[in-house]
């Protein structure tokens, strides 16, 4: 189980930076300051006031300005390519019972995808917003992904079998969602069929 921990903590955190980039960063650069979690020698550095400042206004910014109509999706642009790297690194920083070499693969195929994956399903139901509330629905979207991501963090910390168990939970009741909302037809008020059954 031992083994299986730090695997489970950075795929939690990696589902976290899909929500929010810099937040698990935070997190990591907290934990590594305070001696609660051991990571990667060459990520030592997330610890130092240098990058708990950054981090900590990056976060402070990310959250504030998810909150601001249009700029949230210019945001949610940007992070397209900035969460799945943010994935990436704090899965790398968890994985530290193995080589920096295998750290940095499994940070890649793990962190990188999951991360990404939660990204796009979020930037997903913001269209959906956007789309149904004019917009207004987003601010609202934008503090639930705030708690989730919150709890998130700390339970990947604390508890990261739970934190595995509900990223699942979470990835799977999305992804049905998304893919409810995608086939309904909004004219007819009915469900077009789906090509791919």
């Amino acid at each position: 189980m031992n083994a299986i921990t730090p695997i489970l903590m950075g795929v939690s955190l990696a589902a976290c930076a899909g929500l929010r980039a810099f937040l698990p960063l935070l997190a990591l650069g907290v934990g590594v300051r305070m001696g609660w979690m051991p990571v990667q020698p060459w990520l030592e550095w997330a610890g130092s006031n240098e990058a708990l400042i950054t981090f900590g206004v990056a976060t402070l910014l990310e959250l504030l300005a998810d909150k601001v109509p249009v700029l949230d999706h210019a945001l949610d642009t940007f992070h397209t390519f900035a969460r799945p790297v943010a994935g990436a690194l704090v899965a790398m920083g968890a994985f530290s019972q193995v080589s920096p070499e295998y750290a940095t693969v499994l940070g890649i195929i793990l962190g990188a995808p999951i991360a990404g994956g939660f990204h796009l399903a979020k930037a997903g139901t913001r269209v959906v917003s956007t789309t149904t509330t004019a917009g207004f629905g987003n601010p609202v979207l934008s503090i639930i992904e705030d708690i989730v991501a919150f709890v998130g963090v700390v339970m990947a910390l604390l508890a990261p079998v739970l934190a595995a168990i509900g990223v699942l939970l979470i990835g799977v009741f999305t992804l049905r969602w998304l893919r409810g909302r995608r086939w309904r037809n909004p004219l007819a008020g009915t469900r077009t069929p789906d090509p791919g059954i």
